[in-house]
C-alpha cells in the first residue's frame, strides 16, 4: 500500500506523482493533500484509515478483494512538495520523519529548507531529496524516472498557469473546478482531492477519464451561465432603497441554488465594479441560504467583525443581515474609519 502526501498548492505535482507511481500502479494507493502545519500524527492516521476503508469497501463491491497482495502490501510513504516554512514546521516534519522513517520511501521537494534541518536530513540522502529551485520532472529524470517531454512542458505550463499548453489547460481547468466546488460547498466536500487523484491516474494509464471530460463540459456551461447571470445585479432590492436614495446604491443578485462550478468571487468582482459601495450575492448551498458581500469603497469585512458575536442570529436571518449591510454603507465615513 502506498500513501501519498502532497502539497495541495502545487498542481503541477500530478505529473511528478504519476511519474513515480507509473511502475507501481498495481498497488493500493491513497492520496492526501497536506501542508506542513497539518502534519499531525492523529489526524493523518485517522484520515488515511478512513480513505483506506472507503477504497477497500469499493473494491469489495466490485469483487476485487480476493487478491491477498492488496490486503497485505507493505506500507510505503511518499511525500511531495511538503517543506518547512517556519521553526514549528521543522519540528513537526522531523517528528513525522522519525516516526515513519522506516516506511518513507521518498520525500521530494524543490523549495529552500532551513540550514538546521538540511543538516539533519543529510543523513538520509536516499529518502529525502531536496533540490531548491529545480523543476520536479527534471530532477526525476536525473533520478532515473521515465518522463516524457510532453509532461515536462505541461508541468511548466501548469506551474505558470499557462492555458496555451493543451495538456496543462485540461488539468488547470479540472483542478480549478474541484477547488471551486469545494469552496462553494464551504469545504465540506473533497472534489479537489477526487479530481487530483483521477488526473494522476489519467497520466499513469494514458487515457482520458469520462468523469474528467464531463467536468470540462460542466465548466464551459458554468462560464456561459456566469456571463449571463452577473449582468442581473439590481439596485432596487427592498432592503437597500435608503442607500440608493442616499447616492450609495447597493447591487444585489439572488442566485438561488448555485451551479457548483461557478466562481462566486468572479461574479462578486463584476458586481463590485458596477456597485463600488457594495455588491451582495445571495445563494443556496446544501439547503442553506448564504450571503457574500464586498466593496471597493468600504472595509466591509473589517466592519462586520463587530457582529461576530451575533453570527448565529444573523446566519438564520437574511433580511436582518441585509439591513445591517445597508446601515453600514449609509453610516460609513472615510474620516472615522480606516482600512
Amino acid at each position: 500500500m502506498i500513501k501519498i502526501f502532497f502539497n495541495p498548492n502545487q498542481w503541477d505535482l500530478i505529473f511528478s506523482i504519476a511519474a513515480v507511481l507509473k511502475s507501481r500502479s498495481n498497488e493500493l494507493i491513497i492520496m492526501n493533500p497536506v501542508t506542513p502545519d497539518e502534519i499531525n500524527e492523529y489526524q493523518l492516521e485517522e484520515f488515511m484509515n478512513q480513505q483506506k476503508e472507503k477504497i477497500l469497501d469499493a473494491r469489495a463491491e466490485e469483487g476485487l478483494l480476493d487478491d491477498p497482495i492488496l490486503l497485505f502490501q507493505e506500507e510505503k510513504i511518499y511525500l511531495f512538495g511538503i517543506y518547512p516554512e517556519n521553526k514549528e514546521d521543522c519540528v513537526n516534519l522531523v517528528k513525522f520523519f522519525e516516526t515513519h522513517k522506516n516506511r518513507i520511501k521518498l520525500w521530494f521537494d524543490n523549495h529552500e529548507w532551513n540550514k538546521g534541518i538540511l543538516h539533519y536530513i543529510s543523513e538520509y540522502p536516499k529518502k529525502i531529496k531536496v533540490f531548491p529551485n529545480r523543476e520536479y520532472l527534471d530532477i526525476l529524470q536525473e533520478l532515473g524516472c521515465e518522463v516524457s517531454n510532453e509532461w515536462i512542458e505541461a508541468a511548466r505550463a501548469v506551474d505558470k498557469v499557462d492555458f496555451t499548453n493543451k495538456l496543462a489547460n485540461r488539468y488547470l481547468t479540472i483542478l480549478s473546478a474541484g477547488t471551486t466546488q469545494d469552496e462553494n460547498n464551504l469545504n465540506w466536500t473533497n472534489y479537489y482531492l477526487q479530481d487530483f487523484q483521477l488526473s494522476v491516474k489519467e497520466l499513469i494509464y494514458g487515457e482520458n477519464y469520462p468523469e474528467l471530460d464531463n467536468i470540462l463540459y460542466e465548466v464551459d456551461e458554468a462560464f456561459e451561465y456566469e456571463d449571463r447571470v452577473k449582468k442581473c445585479f439590481i439596485d432596487n432590492h427592498a432592503s437597500f432603497l435608503n442607500a440608493k436614495s442616499a447616492g450609495r446604491p447597493i447591487g444585489y443578485l439572488d442566485l438561488g441554488e448555485i451551479n457548483p462550478f461557478i466562481s462566486l468571487d468572479d461574479i462578486l468582482d463584476y458586481g463590485k465594479k458596477k456597485f463600488p459601495w457594495l455588491a451582495v450575492i445571495s445563494y443556496v448551498v446544501n439547503g442553506n441560504k448564504m450571503i457574500n458581500a464586498d466593496s471597493k469603497k468600504i472595509p466591509i469585512v473589517k466592519i462586520l467583525e463587530k457582529y461576530k458575536e451575533s453570527y448565529k442570529e444573523l446566519a438564520g436571518n437574511t433580511e436582518l443581515l441585509l439591513k445591517i449591510l445597508e446601515k453600514e454603507v449609509l453610516n460609513f465615513s472615510a474620516k472615522t474609519n480606516t482600512t
